[in-house]
């Protein structure tokens, strides 16, 4: 019995069994890179990785376009839009000089469903809720967008 515990325990360390497998990478966690504090360095196009922990980065439209969101400002004022497979949602944000970040709701436009149930609905809701959006330097760069704290939505420029 000893022999098969020590075993089991031995199997677990070299598999990584215990450890958690969804937590974030460094560059991923909540206090990585800076906190941006101007809406104009989040402007451009850029590829959803993560959702919630979960990778989405294989998740496409059904003309090969993947998750993404863009920043953009239009007349003067700040925009995002975001795609979920299907549906496109857009609204106007703001970002606080000390780094909040706020979105003033958004509205989709809704073009159909899919067969297979695959919607990404959390792709415009993460904007949507975020409270914080951080740049993490590299290469690739990363966003982070943040809803009380915790990391919701992992992006990178769009290429």
């Amino acid at each position: 019995m000893r022999r098969r515990v020590l075993l089991l325990s031995a199997i677990a360390l070299l598999t990584g069994c215990g450890q958690n497998a969804g937590a974030p990478a460094a560059d991923s966690a909540a206090d990585a890179g800076v906190t941006v504090t101007s809406g104009q360095d989040l402007l451009g196009e850029w590829r959803t990785q993560r959702l919630d922990g979960a990778d989405v980065t294989s998740v496409r439209d059904t003309k090969g376009k993947p998750l993404g969101v863009t920043f953009e400002q239009v007349d003067g004022a700040l925009r995002w839009g975001a795609n979920d497979v299907i549906n496109y949602s857009s609204g106007e944000f703001t970002v606080s000089a000390k780094g909040e970040f706020l979105s003033g709701g958004a509205a989709t436009t809704l073009v159909g469903s899919v067969d297979n149930g695959e919607r990404h609905e959390r792709n415009a809701e993460v904007v949507d809720e975020a409270t914080e959006a951080r740049l993490v330097p590299g290469s690739p760069r990363k966003l982070l967008l943040l809803t009380s704290g915790k990391v919701t939505a992992v992006y990178t420029p769009a290429t």
